[in-house]
């Protein structure tokens, strides 16, 4: 008997069973490419001294072949802008069907709190079954500035004999910038 499952598939089964039903299974793939149709607005983010901020956002998958065409281990997203290092998520995770052909999935990816402020950009890429893939890089979003510092040991002690020169101190201060912030530090001694 030959059995087709679609366009280009099909194969044969030989043989005869005596008095058993036969199972087969048959997964069809559409021929139709999916399509990103949704990147949700992602609001100004701030950044998380010392930390990682987790920018969440929903993506809507179109396939004209149905939501079973969809490859939803495809679906990833990152941020990208010039000059600093690629932002990006293993994979998004799908939420639920929105209808026959469409999909909602979520997706976060983690924004260091050294990341540049200003505006990023949002890419994302989906495939079917196939693999025929679709990207959207339609979106931005603004990472804002974070001006914070870290201090230890604010005040310097010194072991000074009358007539030294040139005395270090006996210990320093560590200023450590834990935001995204690129300034000049401003020292006043006494």
């Amino acid at each position: 008997a030959i059995i087709s499952a679609g366009i280009f598939d099909s194969f044969e089964i030989t043989g005869k069973a005596s008095n058993q039903p036969t199972n087969v299974s048959v997964l069809v793939t559409g021929v139709s490419q999916a399509q990103i149709i949704f990147v949700s607005p992602i609001s100004n983010q701030n950044p998380t001294e010392l930390s990682y901020t987790d920018v969440s956002f929903s993506v809507h998958v179109y396939d004209p072949d149905g939501v079973s065409d969809l490859n939803d281990s495809s679906v990833k997203a990152n941020f990208t802008r010039a000059g600093e290092p690629v932002r990006n998520n293993l994979t998004c995770t799908l939420v639920s069907d929105l209808n026959l052909n469409s999909a909602n999935y979520s997706c976060a990816v983690k924004m260091w709190y050294f990341d540049g402020a200003g505006a990023w950009n949002v890419s994302v890429s989906a495939s079917d079954l196939l693999g025929a893939s679709a990207t959207n890089d339609s979106t931005t979003f603004i990472y804002n500035q974070l001006k914070s510092i870290i201090i230890s040991t604010e005040n310097l002690g010194f072991s000074v004999a009358p007539g030294s020169i040139n005395q270090t101190a006996d210990n320093f201060t560590l200023i450590n910038n834990t935001g995204n912030y690129n300034g000049t530090i401003f020292v006043t001694a006494y």
